[in-house]
């Protein structure tokens, strides 16, 4: 196993915690710090020396870092596990995890469910901002961007130095950038590559096509306005087939409308803009969301380490 932070620690500890329940007899090794110690973890290199963030500190002790990497996968080829688990630090590990693949290691990369950007710039907190994530398909970016982007564009001109995060998905940046042009070239937004989890974690609000990320958005805590457009047809269709009151994930789970839903006809900039700012407008409302929210996590709260067992399970059994 190799955790290269603090926070890795942590993690792999509880992960050790299940395995070890599973395999009393497990003997585990690599990268790791106190937390992993204490579940008799042997740490050939303590987990500080992976601890580097920056692109100066990383310069700084690359050659280090590259020589534990090399000695750690000469050892692993030596003397072969029955396993690697790689526990976030990806530039570490994601290579490391591909040269032992590659040599016949079964591999895992078990990842938490932090907010900082291994790559590129971080978004900080600095001024009012929104989320607007249009979908991840091709077709409900065609349907649902442009009212989503001439929203950003009206509430722009309602709310100057209002700015906007757009995290667009893998291939679909061109479609998206001549969209952004159109609509609304003079609004403060930015595109990122991926990285919603970070737009959702940085903003105030966030715009939402009805999908999964509603869920997401949902675990971090944001205010959200729920949207969808389709074909007039599908949509028809859709209305009939409708047997309960909600479309968007957190409002089902909640049997409740804890945040607005807004779908085709409805889900136009006017009155999307208007829930937008009704969130950013009243904290108070905003806050009584985060707290559904906070009981909606609860809910869904499941014992990490035994589900990450039963995945490691399966890894295993495999031929």
């Amino acid at each position: 196993m190799v955790a290269g932070e603090a926070s890795g620690d942590l993690l792999a500890g509880l992960l050790l915690g299940g395995l070890t329940q599973r395999w009393p007899g497990l003997q585990s090794m690599g990268i790791g710090g106190p937390r992993m110690a204490a579940q008799g973890f042997d740490a050939w290199w303590p987990h500080h020396k992976l601890a580097v963030r920056g692109y100066v500190e990383v310069l700084r002790h690359y050659r280090e870092i590259v020589g534990i990497r090399r000695q750690l996968a000469e050892r692993l080829l030596a003397d072969r596990p029955s396993l690697f688990i790689g526990v976030d630090a990806p530039d570490f590990n994601l290579g490391l995890e591909a040269t032992l693949k590659s040599a016949g290691i079964k591999s895992v990369h078990f990842v938490s469910p932090s907010i900082w950007a291994w790559r590129g710039k971080r978004i900080e907190k600095i001024h009012e901002s929104v989320a607007v994530l249009p979908g991840s398909r091709r077709s409900e970016v065609a349907y649902i961007a442009p009212s989503f982007l001439r929203t950003v564009a009206l509430l722009s001109r309602q709310r100057p130095g209002l700015r906007f995060v757009l995290p667009v998905v893998p291939g679909l940046r061109a479609m998206v950038e001549p969209m952004v042009a159109e609509h609304c070239p003079d609004a403060l937004l930015t595109l990122l590559d991926g990285r919603s989890h970070e737009a959702l974690a940085a903003c105030d609000a966030t715009l939402i096509a009805s999908g999964t990320a509603t869920l997401e958005a949902a675990l971090f805590k944001q205010p959200m306005v729920i949207a969808y457009r389709m074909n007039g047809l599908s949509w028809q269709m859709m209305k009939r087939m409708r047997y309960q009151p909600w479309v968007g994930l957190p409002n089902i789970l909640a049997q409740d409308f804890v945040v607005p839903e807004r779908l085709q006809d409805d889900a136009n900039p006017e009155q999307l803009a208007r829930d937008v700012l009704d969130w950013l407008d009243h904290p108070a409302k905003a806050e009584a969301a985060r707290q559904r929210f906070i009981e909606l996590h609860h809910l869904l709260r499941r014992d990490t380490a035994r589900c990450a067992s039963d995945a490691i399970a399966q890894v295993l059994d495999q031929a």
